[in-house]
């Protein structure tokens, strides 16, 4: 979709029905104009979103000494920002700014996190309810932030103990952010043999000796081909602008090097600029305009759950 100079309508419905967008001719940055930030205000009322630890806006390149995986040249595993927040980021918009024909590597990946737990769900029941009861420690520590969740991994609905039917109301997927966990001893190998099940649905870089033998040939096959299948790849060109439901999509990168490089290049020759908005704000901005053209009965009917730990309600 042609992003100048801010989103249309249909934008804000394709994150929310398909889980995210591409934009296409974005203009460069420059002072006192920063397309994502316009593209932000456009989708939320709010604006930007979530700057205390890295600014309203911030940029995605490799530097020396990072004190965030996502600054390095190194492959970037399936999550989602912020999952140790108590509300984490609603949109993640990643403008493209420089890509250079020197980067080998670096691609974009996209996975649906709320559909990789409904899959979980039909296929292994028990394994779905171990990591919708037990609860994961999300952390930030590094100088200046000190920040710590527990949830669990997938959020559904209160009701009936073993009721397949509730409705799986968020996902909570970082393994780059997770910390010690405070589970019973005992609870621990039925945890991680859960965990392990969901990384293989969603992470389709992981090595084929990577899996347990707690595992049958045949759940390891399902597994891996559901990430395989469902996994959305993308070498982001310049000018392109992917924003994505952080909050129901797993974001990730394939690691990269710069031919020739020095090793510090990475920072020039990939450049994307980034924000985040708060789910609260523009979902509530999608309601009202969808209210607005539909009736009352059709936009009850249309509105998509949206990963945000509640149902939707007209």
């Amino acid at each position: 979709v042609d992003a100048t100079p801010a989103p249309p309508p249909c934008v804000r419905e394709a994150i929310f029905t398909d889980g995210a967008a591409l934009l296409t001719g974005v203009p460069p940055p420059r002072p006192g104009f920063h397309p994502v930030r316009v593209a932000a205000d456009a989708l939320s009322p709010g604006g930007t979103s979530h700057a205390a630890l890295y600014g309203d806006l911030f940029e995605v390149r490799s530097r020396p000494s990072a004190h965030n995986v996502a600054y390095t040249d190194l492959p970037l595993a399936p999550h989602q920002d912020l999952a140790y927040y108590a509300s984490p980021p609603g949109l993640q918009l990643l403008h493209c700014v420089t890509f250079g024909d020197r980067v080998e590597g670096g691609e974009s990946t996209l996975v649906d996190g709320m559909a990789a737990a409904a899959a979980l769900r039909t296929s292994d029941p028990d394994r779905f309810r171990t990591l919708s009861e037990a609860r994961a420690t999300f952390i930030k520590q590094r100088e200046g932030a000190s920040m710590t969740y527990l949830r669990p991994h997938i959020d559904v609905l209160s009701g009936p103990a073993g009721d397949g039917e509730r409705e799986i109301v968020g996902v909570h997927w970082a393994p780059p952010f997770e910390g010690p966990l405070t589970l019973p001893r005992a609870e621990m190998d039925r945890y991680y043999d859960a965990y392990g099940a969901f990384e293989m649905m969603v992470d389709d870089s992981l090595p084929p000796d990577a899996s347990s033998s707690a595992y049958s040939e045949e759940q390891i096959r399902r597994y891996r081909e559901f990430a395989r299948r469902y996994t959305w790849e993308k070498r982001l060109e310049e000018g392109e602008m992917l924003v994505f439901n952080n909050q129901r999509m797993l974001h990730g990168r394939r690691g990269f090097r710069v031919r020739g490089g020095d090793g510090d290049g990475g920072g020039v020759e990939r450049l994307f600029e980034g924000c985040y908005t708060d789910i609260c704000d523009t979902l509530g901005r999608y309601r009202v305009l969808q209210r607005t053209e539909l009736s009352e009965r059709e936009a009850a009917g249309s509105m998509k759950n949206v990963g945000n730990g509640t149902t939707i309600f007209p």
